[in-house]
């Protein structure tokens, strides 16, 4: 058996594995909890996605009566048959090119609508002026529309017109939203309102349109809704994407209604909206939070107005209700609809940093909240996309939910999720111990060989990068994510006064960090995440009183936990899968570990480990869960007993005088067996992801590796 003293280059090394049935028949190992049932629809697409490599943007997505789904993009059409493959039948790969004469090749469609006839209207723009356009399901131009299927309304002499919204009336007339811009920048939302035939409907403004002053300098209205009595809701963002936004009513003959006032949001409160059977207008949008460390992140905010214009009281806190559907990432809406129990969804994009799971990047979500706005009913995480978003959301008769979406990145691409339900999901997602270098944005978060330098106080993550200066040379290092960056923070626990020091940043650490006076002398620093809120606590546990004393980050609660005695060592992890950190201890006097379950506050005591073993639990095999496992110095061996299969697994891997640094060192979310030798400062690592090892020089004699167990 190969020992971390004469490392060679060789992947193979045998693992020694003993299943431990005795003690599943006690009940001692912590099994996975049962994944809940996958809410997407495994009859829709693979999995219940369904893509077409058709260039996007969709904007329109309509369910046919046969149950096909047709997607309108800028230049197409795209029909998916009912079970989500692409009808061939319709055209190649299921789609048919939109038969556009003379249209600049700028042109630009921002939105679809379908009327009762199967006709499908888009609307955008072509060289300065607005467009609207009317084609047949096959992709033809309907030529009865404007005497030829294309009409250009030129709403003013010098202005710049563009289109963003159309509707149906149930009487067959079309109304599309837009603005007007002059070459002075001057700016006025319009209204255009067609007969069937594609004539301008006289009965609208007088001439079929309406101008109407800028709500704000320059802005652009994007989403169009018509109550049951035929008024409208023009809503709109200033600077397209902007943060600010409006909502302003309008009377069915065009006029501005007075009675309704102009509702201003502010701070992206305004994404998409919709309205109830009763006239009501729900709003999603999100709203800014920030935690007391100053640690910001947004989640989304549903608002419901009345048909007064007015925050509805029963709804929510005063008309609105925010929520979160990532634990502290910042949420986006990108669609809402109401479903017939009035209960509202919401379709939701989340940028998730690499972390400590397979999951990461733009990941589509959806969300459920109650009819009356004060509880959240619902929500998981679809597919991570890869890119994708501007999402349409169609509820459909059977109460299933259609979302399309759209890859902003190069190939432009078409995506569709259907879900049978939306289910209560928690995700807690965790930062990769010990990910000093690439931050948030790295594909593959993995923890860098670091330590700590007394002698001149700095902190060396990796041979490339320079020094970091933080901290004393008797400080304890405690490096981990406190702050919900998913990459550690420098930080130090001072033994000589009970004070955490945490750095907001590497660059200058020493001038911007956080302390936290938590702690005595005698006191052993136990940092874990046990509010499952994905960013580590403080705790120290107290070997005097057996005391752990824990500061929730989530809400800087102070927790006390009697757990354990004089002598044991701290041990913390999530053993249960939970999410949460759990307290525990292990004990030298007689290996047993003692662990107070998170998830159902239970205690679990399992022996495992001798007098001189170095408790190094980790999540070894990936599964989410923290394995309990030791060193042995005295022989080098590390002995695991996966949480994944209840295997037992041990290796032989280090000296009595190295100090073991298990880690995640290659970023396959499993953690690495490592250990470093402080008499010639080298490190000697075992990869899981291929089995293959390596030593390396990484410091000096009296630097102290801050991964290091003891």
């Amino acid at each position: 058996m190969k020992t971390a003293d004469s490392v060679s280059f060789s992947p193979e090394i045998e693992w020694q594995k003993i299943t431990l049935g005795v003690i599943f028949l006690l009940g001692l190992i912590l099994f996975c909890p049962d994944r809940s049932p996958a809410q997407l629809d495994p009859t829709f697409g693979t999995g219940g996605v369904a893509t077409s490599a058709e260039a996007g943007p969709p904007v329109g997505s309509f369910v046919l009566s046969d149950g096909k789904i047709l997607v309108a993009t800028k230049t197409s059409f795209v029909r998916f048959n009912a079970d989500g493959t692409l009808d061939s039948s319709y055209g190649p790969n299921g789609a048919v090119q939109l038969a556009i004469p003379y249209i600049g090749q700028t042109h630009t469609i921002t939105a679809a609508a379908r009327q009762t006839d199967g006709k499908i209207v888009l609307v955008g723009f072509d060289n300065g002026d607005g467009l609207v356009m009317r084609f047949n399901e096959n992709g033809t131009l309907d030529t009865s529309f404007a005497g030829g299927g294309i009409h250009r309304p030129n709403l003013a002499i010098g202005f710049n017109d563009q289109l963003q919204a159309v509707l149906i009336q149930p009487d067959g007339k079309i109304v599309a939203a837009g603005y007007a811009s002059s070459v002075t920048g001057a700016y006025s939302s319009t209204l255009i309102r067609y007969n069937p035939n594609g004539t301008l409907d006289p009965g609208f403004g007088g001439d079929g349109f309406m101008l109407y002053p800028a709500a704000s300098y320059q802005f652009f209205p994007m989403k169009l809704l018509r109550q049951s009595d035929g008024k409208l809701i023009l809503m709109g963002k200033d600077n397209y994407d902007g943060p600010t936004g409006f909502a302003r009513r309008i009377n069915a003959d065009g006029s501005i209604d007075s009675t309704y006032p102009l509702i201003n949001f502010t701070n992206e409160a305004f994404y998409s909206a919709t309205l109830q059977p009763d006239d009501k207008l729900v709003v999603a949008g999100r709203i800014a939070k920030t935690t007391s460390w100053g640690r910001g992140h947004k989640d989304v905010l549903v608002s419901r107005y009345t048909t007064a214009g007015a925050l509805d009281a029963a709804f929510g806190t005063g008309g609105q209700t925010s929520f979160d559907v990532t634990s502290f990432l910042d949420d986006a809406p990108n669609a809402v609809a109401v479903r017939p129990d009035g209960q509202i969804l919401v379709s939701t994009t989340t940028f998730i940093p690499s972390n400590r799971s397979s999951r990461h990047g733009v990941t589509l979500g959806l969300a459920r909240l109650s009819a009356d706005g004060t509880t959240v009913t619902g929500k998981f995480l679809e597919t991570n996309s890869g890119g994708f978003y501007w999402s349409l959301l169609t509820v459909l008769g059977d109460g299933k939910i259609l979302t399309t979406h759209y890859n902003t990145y190069a190939s432009e691409s078409i995506l569709l999720t259907r879900a049978v339900d939306v289910p209560v999901e928690s995700y807690r997602f965790k930062a990769t111990p010990f990910d000093f270098v690439y931050g948030p944005d790295d594909s593959k978060a993995k923890a860098e060989p670091t330590i700590f330098r007394p002698s001149d106080r700095k902190w060396y993550p990796n041979q490339v990068f320079p020094g970091y200066f933080f901290g004393l040379a008797d400080d304890i290092p405690v490096p981990a994510d406190y702050l919900g960056n998913y990459y550690s923070q420098l930080a130090m626990f001072r033994p000589s006064n009970g004070t955490w020091y945490i750095a907001r940043s590497y660059f200058n650490a020493a001038s911007n960090y956080v302390s936290v006076p938590w702690g005595m002398t005698g006191d052993v620093p136990a940092p874990a995440d046990f509010d499952g809120d994905s960013r580590t606590d403080i705790a120290v546990f107290r070997p005097s009183n057996g005391v752990w004393y824990i500061r929730n980050s989530a809400d800087d609660s102070y927790r006390f936990v009697q757990w354990g005695i004089n002598g044991d060592k701290p041990a913390p992890g999530d053993f249960d899968g939970d999410g949460a950190a759990d307290v525990a201890v292990w004990r030298p006097s007689d290996g047993v570990w003692y662990i107070l379950k998170s998830s159902n506050g239970q205690p679990s005591f399992i022996h495992f480990g001798s007098t001189g073993d170095i408790p190094v639990q980790e999540d070894y095999d990936g599964d989410g869960k923290t394995d309990i496992a030791v060193w042995r110095p005295s022989t080098g061996v590390w002995y695991i007993l996966k949480s994944s299969d209840g295997n037992f697994i041990y290796l032989q891997w280090g000296l009595a005088s190295d100090v073991p640094v298990p880690a995640d060192y290659d970023g396959d979310l499993k953690t690495d067996f490592a250990v470093w030798r402080p008499s010639t400062a080298r490190w000697y690592i075992y990869y899981s992801a291929d089995n293959s090892n390596a030593q390396f020089p990484w410091g000096l004699v009296g630097d102290v590796p801050v991964e290091g167990k003891n």
